[in-house]
């Protein structure tokens, strides 16, 4: 994809705020953010230094920023190799802005020979992730057959996912690309067939983020040149009901969610950021308590520690880490704060508690933690705003509801599902190291049927 100097120019500065507020804390997080701030303000040498160490020390948006430092020549001179190396990094831990460097600088030749079939690859990694920028690129691709035979359906089903994923955003730089997707779309969709943009259509509605593209049928009789289109005759895509949030228990890849999210499905998958899709089944379900555990293969996957308390405290601070919104916000996760503001769910429910870290869709059945990255409940639900401000006259902000550990455990218990423990006195990974470790045991989990 080929992008102007000023627009790649307002890329690297707006894109790295955007994506902020998805990066964990600690060390490498200081030095990133010391680097963004240097950036900022157009200090590009003391950037270059600040990215340079969290780089090293493995921050995968640091190794992106620095890329995109040498390969602009800004804070000092151009320096492709280098470049590639640090999109590189980043875009093997999963940062989704590195995969599509990764796949521009292989699409260019730029400081590597040129591979189209590699530019393919690294944009569908990063389009598949949900990232619009990898979709609107992989679409080109597809439009034209560099890298990946010419299929005109899938170019139009990627550009149409891209232009429905931005389309909620504002911001100046978002609305250009929108724009430019859009332009792209219609102008492909005036010269395929009505089948062609029909499968296209289908395609895109019902796509989600961690697949790639589902094949859906023309109508009979129908034909199409387009691979996607010839699949189509063959299999019917499965509707995505949903997707939601879960955190894996044990080593055998257990992993715990709400009810509401796996019980009626007829497949399951499972996602870490960075981590290939898997497929899973359905092991034990509480509809009572809004509880599910679905076993996937996750080998030498990190897990969760659940709490050994037995009481919550009113005011304990508290960590909500999942996957909310989508194809809006960050694919890499979501860390929220907040505290226990009630020690009862509504009508006084025991087995619930109600807490002030912000949720939304998507948030169900992910992991509410202590400051010592210890599981003490699970996102279950939060207070209708539209229902509540018809009845009271009032928004309501900020109340959601998390089952309540002991009643997980009594369940886990019930179906003889292992879980690991943690020990009363330990403070193992407090503080900043917990937004590090919570996304290598949390993902998405994705329902079809």
């Amino acid at each position: 994809m080929l992008f102007p100097r000023t627009f790649l120019h307002f890329w690297l500065i707006c894109t790295l705020v955007a994506v902020a507020s998805g990066v964990s804390a600690g060390t490498a997080f200081a030095d990133f953010t010391q680097g963004l701030q240097a950036a900022t303000r157009g200090d590009y040498v003391a950037a270059r230094r600040e990215y340079l160490q969290a780089a090293q020390d493995g921050n995968p948006l640091a190794q992106n920023n620095l890329g995109n430092l040498y390969r602009k020549g800004l804070g000092g001179p151009v320096d492709l190799e280098r470049a590639f190396y640090w999109f590189s990094k980043a875009a093997a831990q999963g940062q989704v802005h590195a995969q599509t460097n990764v796949g521009d600088m292989y699409e260019k030749g730029d400081g590597v020979p040129r591979d189209y079939i590699k530019a393919a690859y690294w944009y569908r990694r990063a389009a598949i992730a949900g990232f619009f920028i990898g979709q609107f690129s992989l679409a080109e691709m597809f439009e034209v057959g560099r890298g990946i035979p010419r299929d005109p359906v899938s170019a139009l089903a990627w550009y149409s996912i891209a232009a429905k994923a931005d389309i909620r955003s504002g911001n100046s730089y978002r609305v250009e690309m929108l724009q430019q997707t859009v332009a792209a779309r219609d102008k492909l969709a005036q010269h395929v067939s009505a089948a062609e943009r029909s499968a296209a259509e289908d395609i895109a509605r019902h796509w989600v983020i961690g697949f790639d593209l589902p094949p859906t049928a023309l109508p009979p009789g129908e034909k199409s040149t387009s691979p996607a289109a010839a699949a189509a005759r063959q299999k019917k895509p499965e509707p995505i009901i949903g997707t939601g949030t879960g955190f894996i228990i044990n080593d055998r890849g257990d992993v715990v969610t709400n009810g509401h999210v796996a019980g009626r499905c007829s497949r399951l998958a499972f996602r870490l950021n960075g981590q290939p899709m898997v497929n899973g089944r359905l092991v034990a379900v509480d509809n009572k308590n809004d509880l599910a555990v679905v076993n996937f293969p996750l080998p030498n996957a990190a897990t969760a520690i659940l709490s050994s308390a037995s009481k919550e405290r009113l005011g304990e601070d508290l960590i909500v880490f999942g996957y909310p919104l989508i194809g809006i916000l960050s694919t890499s996760g979501n860390l929220t704060r907040g505290s226990i503001s009630a020690l009862d769910g509504i009508d006084d429910d025991a087995r619930y508690m109600q807490i002030s870290a912000p949720v939304q869709p998507g948030n169900s059945g992910g992991p509410v933690l202590d400051l010592a990255g210890r599981v003490i409940g699970v996102v279950t639900y939060k207070l209708d705003a539209v229902t509540t401000a018809k009845a009271s006259g009032d928004i309501p902000q900020n109340v959601n509801f998390a089952l309540k550990i002991d009643v997980l455990k009594l369940f886990l218990d019930s179906h003889s599902i292992p879980y690991k423990l943690a020990d009363a006195s330990s403070n193992a990974s407090v503080g900043a190291d917990v937004g590090e470790t919570i996304p290598k045991f949390t993902g998405v989990v994705i329902c079809a049927q």
